[in-house]
């Protein structure tokens, strides 16, 4: 009787997952169900087929070609987008799905062309995107979940804001204008271990990806290729934004004998929290610190921080900021969380642009993978 009544329990909790409700919160005990896996089981249930990186290479040439065939979706916050994604991807945030969407329809597509949506994770997203896609008509889809992850593995394309903050921070600038044959950079012995920006015009789509594919071949991993005018990434220094924050105290304390903490040491960038800081906040628990996971509810049904409260980043763009923010406590620091902050950030930011009045300097996000399993996380 106990084995039939969890095995209807996993089946009525599969067939949930399709849905990504926004209000579906998980009321139950956590589900030992790896995260990889509770994704490939719902591409199953809504009869999409999982690739993985060779399949989405083999689409390369229809893709730089523009053969119509086929076309690529990231489903991750527009800054993740910015700093690198498959070439010609089209940017749709799960969550601006709403406001992305009449951009999307700009581009023509047929509404039984294949479309790839993901980079290579076992991400919700790229999934949320594709039933939001099939209520609108489309029916021919891929999801890229399955490894290895094309931004970390690849050559990525990136917007002129992206190639601005790797120039920003010392990378070198190949302009295709100036030099289409690479012969001014094959002579400057560039090393290998430092990044590349490769900008050539939009109109040169297919000499571009030539050339980074050929740069990229020559040992240089950190390969990012800008379809656009070199000019355009003059101002870089202006266009690099530093962290917002207080410098980070190496002897910053995290619990008070009262069991609460004095202050946050904060990350690299503007409202990251200090990953070893985190994981020691994450053992000691101090009382006025709370973290807000953002993943979906299936999400944080498999796996989350001990304690840690649920409020779907969708929210924030579907339901308003009061939704979001009248959950925080006022007297606590809030940390953002979700699997490898992507999302944690979005959701920083998205209150720091759609929410007025907002005190900031209590609200930080966590940047790093987390694995979560077994209804534990772990930072890695």
């Amino acid at each position: 009787m106990l084995k039939r009544m969890i095995t209807v329990f996993f089946i009525v909790f599969m067939l949930s997952v399709p849905a990504f409700a926004a209000d579906d919160r998980p009321s139950g005990p956590s589900i030992a169900l790896p995260p990889a896996q509770v994704i490939l089981n719902a591409c199953k249930e809504m009869g999409i087929d999982a690739v993985d990186l060779a399949y989405v290479q083999s689409k390369m040439p229809d893709l730089i070609n523009k053969t119509g065939k086929v076309f690529v979706i990231d489903a991750r916050p527009s800054r993740n987008y910015d700093e690198g994604h498959i070439p010609t991807a089209f940017s749709m945030f799960d969550a601006k799905f709403d406001q992305i969407y009449p951009e999307f329809q700009k581009l023509n597509i047929p509404k039984d062309a294949e479309i790839i949506l993901g980079i290579g994770r076992p991400c919700p997203m790229s999934l949320s995107d594709a039933k939001q896609l099939r209520e609108k008509g489309y029916t021919n889809f891929k999801a890229f979940v399955k490894g290895p992850v094309w931004v970390e593995s690849q050559y990525n394309e990136v917007t002129a804001k992206g190639a601005q903050k790797y120039l920003g921070v010392g990378a070198v600038l190949v302009n295709l204008t100036s030099d289409s044959d690479l012969s001014r950079f094959t002579s400057a012995g560039v090393d290998k271990d430092k990044a590349v920006v490769v900008a050539g015009p939009e109109a040169n789509l297919k000499a571009n990806n030539a050339a980074a594919r050929k740069i990229f071949e020559m040992g240089y991993k950190k390969l990012y290729l800008f379809n656009g005018d070199a000019s355009a990434l003059a101002s870089t220094k202006d266009a690099v934004k530093t962290a917002a924050v207080a410098p980070a105290k190496a002897d910053v304390a995290p619990v008070t004998s009262g069991g609460k903490i004095d202050s946050i040491k904060p990350g690299k960038a503007e409202g990251e929290i200090d990953k070893e800081f985190f994981q020691r906040i994450a053992e000691e628990k101090p009382s006025n610190v709370v973290f807000v996971d953002v993943r979906t509810p299936f999400e944080y049904a498999a796996g989350h921080f001990e304690g840690a409260k649920h409020i779907y980043i969708n929210d924030l763009f579907k339901k308003g900021c009061e939704s979001v923010v009248s959950q925080f406590p006022q007297d606590s620091y809030v940390i953002f969380v979700c699997a490898t902050g992507a999302r944690a950030g979005e959701m920083y930011f998205g209150i720091q642009g759609e929410c007025k009045d907002q005190n900031m300097n209590r609200l930080f996000y966590l940047d790093a993978n987390v694995a979560y399993s077994g209804g534990k996380a772990i930072v890695k």
